[in-house]
């Protein structure tokens, strides 16, 4: 800041007063000149009259408080625009960060929720089921291959626990199991893939392969997990296994041998035969098998031959590969199936023979049961029947009898008659042409009777007959003496229209071989209407 001084003249110290306005008008120019500086903005100046009065150095220091008060303001002024004017700019910083941060934000959401589309997409078309859980196990996502791996809905399972996924125990203990790795940071799944058991909707269970990985963000756990159904993996898996093990653990022989015999590869079992070959691994098949070899190989199909090897006995079947030049020989021990087959066939030739032996008994039998049931048969008819003519005999008569005197007693219109035959000159028949033709006229007589009584009088009726039967019954009581009881006649004329009939049938000649006999019959008549209280009474009277 400079200073304006300018000299005083002599005029001027020798009169006052022309000092004073001197001096006064020096200030006012001095003043002026930097009143406009000040208009352009330039305050770093000051007013100074030499040799001034009191008066015009009190003015000249007023005017410089008010330049310097001037001055400060004008610093200050100057001072805050700049301070604005930063703001300004540092506000028009923030204004297009925040722009720019809400157009990036924007932009984000919008790449975010595309990612999330996509995302759901890749979800909802992976082939594998994927669920997402939080740090407390509850279910966040939940994709359609879980839905028919697991048979529940979304809409069931997100925002429950996972563990309804799982099966006891492990479903009671999930939560545990997870407050663990919580704190121990040590898992037996999270980062390995294991074969675990899935529950379904339906409370069925399954093999599972679970994938479980974890994710922190902004501090937060979740854990994805990947799910697969094996359980056509694992049967295929066992399948592959069994396979693998079947040439080894197979009891039966399996030999593979190349286009001119040579064992490639024999299982276990085959060497009991290979040793009854005489061969092993490495070596060559004994003939004939070269020539079958390679027979087998040019036609191309497979062929069965049955093969005895020492004690035992095998059918070989030979399968060619042609393509690799060599032949699978699947063997299988037949040896009890042969042995159980002649053990068979040794039983049925027994068998048949024990069965001809035993048909040859069983016609015995029946032979002995014939025998025996018609010697009883003929036991129980001699026992009712005249051995000489087949007519009742007198028991069985007189068992009629008494039946028929019982139902008179119950039966006031029931009624029987006895009609007592006996044969004249019988006596000189039998003594003049012997008793053989004695016996030939009764056997007549009686054959003449049956035919000539009413349906029932056989020359077989039984006791058994008798009784279901009311009917005729014809008996002969000895010599030449027969009854016929009449059953269920009106009265007496009934019995004497039959004694009438029965003399003219027997008045007729006998041919008895060479002769011709006559003989006529001697007929009593009794009734029941006379009361008899037994058979012999009644018996008695009609004699």
């Amino acid at each position: 800041m400079g200073r304006v001084t300018k000299q005083q003249t002599m005029t001027e110290r020798t009169n006052p007063n022309l000092v004073g306005e001197q001096q006064l008008r020096s200030l006012i120019d001095q003043l002026s000149d930097q009143l406009c500086q000040a208009v352009d903005g330039r305050f770093d100046f000051a007013v100074r009259v030499e040799g001034q009065d009191e008066t015009i150095e009190k003015l000249q220091m007023l005017i410089n408080f008010l330049l310097d008060a001037a001055r400060r303001s004008v610093a200050q002024i100057e001072e805050e625009a700049h301070d604005l004017d930063a703001e300004r700019q540092t506000l028009s910083a923030v204004n297009l960060t925040l722009e720019k941060e809400i157009i990036e934000r924007k932009y984000a959401q919008i790449a975010l929720k595309k990612r999330e589309a996509e995302t759901r997409a890749i979800l909802e078309a992976a082939a594998d089921a994927i669920v997402a859980i939080d740090e407390r196990g509850v279910v966040a996502t939940y994709n359609r291959a879980a839905e028919e791996m697991f048979g529940y809905p979304a809409s069931e399972i997100i925002g429950r626990n996972i563990s309804i996924l799982a099966p006891s125990p492990h479903r009671e203990r999930h939560d545990e199991y997870l407050q663990r790795y919580l704190i121990t940071g040590r898992s037996k799944i999270i980062g390995f893939e294991r074969e675990l058991e899935g529950v379904r909707k339906d409370g069925t269970t399954f093999p599972i392969s679970l994938r479980a990985t974890e994710m922190i963000h902004n501090g937060r756990r979740s854990y994805i997990g990947i799910i697969q159904d094996i359980t056509e993996h694992k049967r295929l898996r066992s399948e592959l296994e069994a396979l693998a093990k079947f040439p080894t653990e197979n009891p039966n022989p399996i030999v593979r041998v190349d286009d001119d015999a040579r064992i490639i590869y024999a299982n276990p079992a085959a060497n009991q035969m290979l040793d009854a070959w005489k061969t092993s691994p490495g070596n060559h098949l004994p003939a004939p098998w070269p020539e079958t070899i390679a027979e087998v190989l040019a036609v191309g199909n497979s062929n069965t031959v049955e093969v005895r090897c020492e004690d035992r006995i095998y059918t070989l079947t030979m399968t060619p590969v042609v393509e690799a030049g060599y032949v699978n020989l699947f063997g299988k021990d037949i040896t009890a199936r042969v042995e159980a087959e002649m053990e068979l066939r040794e039983s049925e030739r027994q068998l048949l023979a024990n069965t001809e032996e035993l048909e040859h008994q069983k016609a015995q039998l029946v032979d002995e049961i014939a025998q025996r049931m018609g010697a009883e048969a003929q036991a129980r008819h001699d026992a009712t029947h005249d051995t000489l003519t087949g007519l009742s005999n007198r028991a069985v008569l007189l068992d009629r009898i008494e039946r028929c005197l019982q139902r008179t007693t119950s039966e006031n219109d029931y009624k029987f008659a006895l009609l007592f035959l006996d044969f004249d000159r019988f006596k000189i028949v039998n003594d003049s042409l012997g008793h053989e033709v004695g016996d030939q006229l009764l056997i007549s007589i009686a054959e003449r009777l049956r035919k000539s009584l009413r349906a029932g009088d056989t020359a077989s009726m039984t006791d058994e007959y008798a009784e279901n039967q009311s009917d005729t019954l014809s008996a002969r009581l000895g010599g030449d003496e027969f009854v016929i009881l009449l059953d269920e006649i009106s009265d007496v004329t009934d019995a004497t229209r039959v004694a009438e009939r029965l003399q003219k049938l027997l008045e007729a000649p006998h041919k008895l071989g060479t002769h011709k006999v006559t003989s006529t019959a001697s007929i009593g008549i009794v009734t029941s209407e006379l009361d008899y209280d037994s058979a012999n009474e009644m018996l008695r009277d009609a004699d």
